[in-house]
C-alpha cells in the first residue's frame, strides 16, 4: 500500500522539483568586471572560453571584459574599485609592499615571457654585453625580471642606456637601440615571418624566474566578495583548460568577438609559445607557492622598489571554503525526502486527501501536455526560422555569384573586344597601312590587360580562400617606386595619355623594408591606375614617409576637386561580389577589390582624405620592418642584351604555336633551338645531347611532366641549367619549380627582356 501510495505521489513530487529548479533559474547573475593588462590577444584566452562555455554563467556571474592600455592602469583602476578584478605581472607584488590591498589570485604563467632581444647580427649573446648599451625597457615595476636579470650580471642602471618602449621593432633593425624588451609570445612573431636572424637573452637562462600574467583583485573587493571570488577564480581556470586544449577554436573566437589587432596565424604562434610558459601537463594552472612569491619580494627589494619585506600571507589569496548558497539540488532532494516522511507519517489522512492529490495529478498532467505542446510550437517555429535562414543565405550566395560572374564577364569582355575587332579589321584590310603601329598597340595593351584580369582575379580568388601566402624579401623602397611609375606610364590607356601623369617623390634617405615586393607594388598600381580612371586628367604624386613604426605610401592629386563620396565610392564601396554595372571605368571594382584584400595580407591598412590644402590623398600603411640596404658596386652599369650566338637551347614545349615563338626569337638572337615536343624526348635530347647549354622547360606536358623531366635530367647533368616556363602564375608554383631542381622560373606569356636577361645571367657561367 505504500508503495501504491508513494507511485500515487509522483505528480507532486515532480511539481516540487519542477518549481524548485524554476526557483533556482530565476536567480539574478552577479555582475563582475574584469580588465586585462593590454589588448586583446590570446594571453587572455581563458576568460574569453570561460565567457564563452558558459562558466561564469554556471556560476552566477556576468562577466565583463575590457582591454587596457597599460598594466600600471589596471592596477589604478582595480584599486579604486571601477574593476573587480585585474591582470597584472609579477610587479604586482611591489604595490602589495608599498602598502597598497592587493591580493594576488592565482599566476597564469609559471615562466614568464618576457626577454631581451637583439640582433644576432650585433654579437650581443648575453645580458654582460649590454655595457654602456641602449635598451628600450619599461618602468622597473613592469619590467623586473630583465631589471633583476641585468643586476645579477653585474649591471647597475649606470651601466646602460634606457629608451622609453615605443612598441616598434623598427628601433632595434634600423639600430637606434640595441636591445628591446619583448615577449617570446609577439615579437619574434614577426622577426621569424621576415626571416631576421635574432638572438634572446632570458632572465630564466640567467636563473630569474618570475610569475606573469596574474589574476589580483583588491583587499576589500574580496572581503566583502569571497564567494564570487572563489567562483570567478575556479571559472576562470576552468576556461583557461579548454582554452589551452582547443588553440584554434579560441583563436577564432577571438578573431570573431574581440577585434584583435593580431591575424590568427600570429594568434596560434602566440598559444605556442604560451603553452610553454603556463606549463599544464605539468603544473595544475594557477598554482602559487609561498617561497618563490617571497624570492620575487626579495628581488624587487634588492631593485630598491621597496624598502623592506614583509609577510605575504595578506597578499597570496588561498580559495575559501565559505558558507555557500543552498545548492537547488539539496533542496529539491530535501523536498522529497519531506514529502516522503509526510506520506508515510500522514498515511491515515490518505482516503481524505486522495480527490485533492487526484486533482494535483491531473494538473500536473495537464502542465505537462501544455509544456509538450509548447516545445513542439517552439520547435516547429526554429525549424522554419532555421529554413528561412538558409533559404536567404542560399539566395545571397546565388545574387554574389551572378554579380562576380557579370563582373567577371565585363571585365574579360572588355579588353577581348578591342582585341577581336581590331585583329578582324586587320585581318580584311580595313586598317590604313600608317595605322597598323597604333593599332598593334591597342591589341598588344588589351591582351596584357586581360591577361591582368585573369591575374587579378586568380589572386582574389586566393585571397577568399586564404590561400594566398606572403613572400617577404628585401625590398629597396625607392626602386618599387621607380618601377610602379613605369608600370603605370605603361599602362595608361591611349585616351588619357596626354591628360594623365604620374610622378614620384623619392625618399631623401634610402629605405629598405622587408616585405612581399611583387603584392605591395600591385596594389600601389591597381589604386594608382583606378584613381586616374576618375581623375581622367591631372597629376598624381606618389612618395612615402616613416610615421609611428609604419610605412606610409601616399598617392595625392591636389588640384582636381574630388568629392567625398566619389573617393568613398572608389576605395570603400568596390566589391566585385555585390556590386554590378557600376558607373566607374571598366577594371576599377577588380583592382579596388583586389588592392584592398592584397593590403589586408600585408597588415597594412588603406584610407582616404579630401582637403583643401593638400587636394586627394590615398594612404596605404605597412609595418615599417627596416632592413639593412646591400652594398653594391656603383662602377656597375647595366649593358644591352648581348647577341646569344654561341648558346644551344633546348626548348621543351608541347604547343606548336609556343615553340615556334620561342624559336624565332632566340633564333634572331643567334641562339641555336632544339624542340622537344613532351617530357620523355625532352629527357633522351637532354642526356645524349652534348651540345645543349641550357633548357626552356614546360610544365604541363605530355607522357612525362616538366617536373619529373628536370628531376631525371638534373640526376644525370646537375650543372645543366633548366628555366621553367609555365602558365601557371602562383607562387608556391616557383617553389615548386625550385625544388624540383629548376634553376629559375618565367611566367607565360614570356616577355622577351625578362627572357634574354635570364639567358644571359645564365650563359655567362656556361
Amino acid at each position: 500500500m505504500k508503495t501504491y501510495l508513494f507511485q500515487k505521489c509522483q505528480p507532486s513530487i515532480l511539481l516540487i522539483i519542477v518549481l524548485l529548479l524554476s526557483f533556482s533559474s530565476t536567480q539574478a547573475e552577479e555582475k563582475v568586471k574584469l580588465l586585462l593588462k593590454w589588448k586583446h590577444q590570446f594571453q587572455f584566452a581563458g576568460y574569453y572560453m570561460a565567457k564563452e562555455k558558459g562558466y561564469y554563467q554556471e556560476a552566477g556571474l556576468d562577466v565583463e571584459i575590457k582591454e587596457a592600455e597599460s598594466e600600471a592602469y589596471t592596477i589604478e583602476k582595480v584599486l579604486k574599485g571601477d574593476y573587480d578584478f585585474g591582470i597584472s605581472n609579477s610587479g604586482i607584488v611591489v604595490h602589495y609592499l608599498n602598502g597598497e590591498p592587493v591580493v594576488v589570485l592565482c599566476a597564469i604563467c609559471q615562466r614568464s615571457p618576457s626577454v631581451l632581444i637583439v640582433k644576432k647580427s650585433s654579437g650581443i649573446t648575453t645580458a654582460k654585453d649590454l655595457k654602456n648599451k641602449n635598451i628600450m625597457l619599461g618602468e622597473t615595476a613592469y619590467a623586473g625580471e630583465i631589471y633583476a636579470m641585468l643586476k645579477s650580471s653585474g649591471l647597475t642602471m649606470k651601466d646602460y642606456n634606457i629608451s622609453a618602449p615605443s612598441f616598434s621593432l623598427n628601433e632595434l633593425l634600423s639600430g637606434k637601440i640595441d636591445a628591446l624588451n619583448a615577449y617570446l609570445s609577439n615579437e619574434p612573431y614577426f622577426l621569424q615571418k621576415f626571416d631576421i636572424d635574432y638572438t634572446v637573452i632570458s632572465p630564466e637562462d640567467n636563473g630569474i624566474n618570475f610569475y606573469a600574467d596574474c589574476l589580483f583583485s583588491s583587499e576589500s573587493y574580496i572581503t566583502n566578495n569571497k564567494a564570487t571570488t572563489d567562483k570567478f577564480l575556479e571559472a576562470s581556470l576552468k576556461g583557461w583548460k579548454y582554452a589551452l586544449k582547443h588553440k584554434d577554436e579560441t583563436a577564432n573566437l577571438i578573431l570573431e568577438k574581440y577585434n584583435p589587432t593580431k591575424i590568427k596565424e600570429h594568434l596560434l604562434f602566440e598559444a605556442q609559445i604560451l603553452n610553454t610558459m603556463i606549463m599544464p601537463d605539468l603544473i595544475k594552472i594557477g598554482h602559487m607557492d609561498g617561497e618563490r612569491w617571497r624570492s620575487i619580494a626579495e628581488s624587487y627589494v634588492k631593485l630598491g622598489l621597496s624598502k623592506q619585506i614583509k609577510p605575504l600571507e595578506n597578499f597570496i589569496y588561498t580559495p575559501q571554503i565559505s558558507e555557500k548558497s543552498t545548492n537547488p539540488i539539496f533542496l529539491i532532494i530535501l523536498g522529497i525526502l519531506f514529502l516522503a516522511a509526510a506520506v508515510t507519517s500522514g498515511y491515515f489522512l490518505y482516503f481524505l486527501q486522495k480527490a485533492k492529490k487526484d486533482l494535483r495529478h491531473a494538473i500536473a498532467l495537464f502542465k505537462v501536455e501544455r509544456k509538450d505542446r509548447e516545445k513542439s510550437s517552439a520547435e516547429l517555429l526554429e525549424t522554419r526560422t532555421q529554413l528561412s535562414l538558409h533559404l536567404h543565405e542560399g539566395k545571397k550566395f546565388a545574387e554574389q555569384r551572378d554579380v562576380f560572374l557579370a563582373n567577371l564577364s565585363h571585365e574579360i569582355r572588355t579588353p577581348m573586344n578591342a582585341i577581336v575587332g581590331f585583329s578582324n579589321l586587320v585581318q580584311k584590310g580595313q586598317i590604313e597601312e600608317e595605322k597598323y603601329n597604333e593599332v598593334f598597340e591597342i591589341i598588344q595593351k588589351n591582351s596584357l590587360n586581360l591577361l591582368k584580369v585573369i591575374d587579378n582575379l586568380v589572386d582574389l580568388s586566393k585571397i577568399q580562400t586564404g590561400s594566398l601566402k606572403i613572400a617577404s624579401t628585401r625590398v629597396n623602397i625607392a626602386k618599387l617606386l621607380q618601377e610602379s611609375i613605369e608600370t603605370l606610364q605603361g599602362e595608361i590607356l591611349p585616351n588619357l595619355r596626354e591628360k594623365i601623369r604620374f610622378k614620384v617623390e623619392m625618399p631623401s634617405t634610402s629605405i629598405f623594408i622587408r616585405t612581399d615586393e611583387k603584392k605591395l607594388k600591385q596594389a600601389i598600381c591597381g589604386l594608382a591606375g583606378s584613381f586616374s580612371r576618375i581623375l581622367e586628367e591631372g597629376e598624381i604624386t606618389i612618395f612615402v614617409k616613416e610615421e609611428g613604426g609604419t610605412l606610409l605610401f601616399v598617392l595625392r592629386e591636389e588640384n582636381k576637386e574630388i568629392s567625398e563620396n566619389e573617393m568613398r565610392q572608389l576605395i570603400e564601396d568596390q566589391d566585385v561580389y555585390t556590386d554590378s554595372f557600376q558607373p566607374l571605368s571598366e577594371g576599377i571594382s577588380l583592382n579596388i577589390s583586389l588592392s584592398r584584400e592584397i593590403i589586408k595580407l600585408l597588415n597594412g591598412n588603406l584610407w582616404f582624405e579630401v582637403s583643401r590644402d593638400d587636394g586627394t590623398s590615398i594612404y596605404i600603411s605597412i609595418p615599417f620592418i627596416a632592413v639593412a640596404p646591400i652594398r653594391t658596386n656603383n662602377s656597375e652599369t647595366i649593358q644591352t642584351y648581348k647577341m646569344l650566338e654561341k648558346l644551344v637551347v633546348l626548348v621543351v614545349e608541347d604547343d606548336p604555336s609556343n615553340s615556334l615563338l620561342l624559336k624565332a626569337i632566340l633564333e634572331k638572337r643567334g641562339a641555336t633551338v632544339i624542340i622537344a615536343r613532351n617530357g620523355r624526348e625532352a629527357i633522351n635530347l637532354a642526356l645524349n645531347n652534348s651540345q645543349i647549354q641550357l633548357v626552356l622547360m614546360d610544365i604541363k606536358l605530355p607522357e612525362v611532366n616538366g617536373l619529373e623531366a628536370t628531376k631525371a635530367i638534373k640526376k644525370e647533368k646537375p650543372n645543366l641549367p633548366i628555366i621553367a616556363q609555365t602558365a601557371y602564375a602562383m607562387e608556391e608554383d616557383r617553389y615548386r619549380c625550385l625544388e624540383a631542381g629548376c634553376d629559375d622560373y618565367i611566367v607565360k606569356p614570356i616577355i622577351q627582356e625578362e627572357l634574354f636577361q635570364k639567358l644571359q645571367e645564365f650563359s655567362k657561367k656556361i
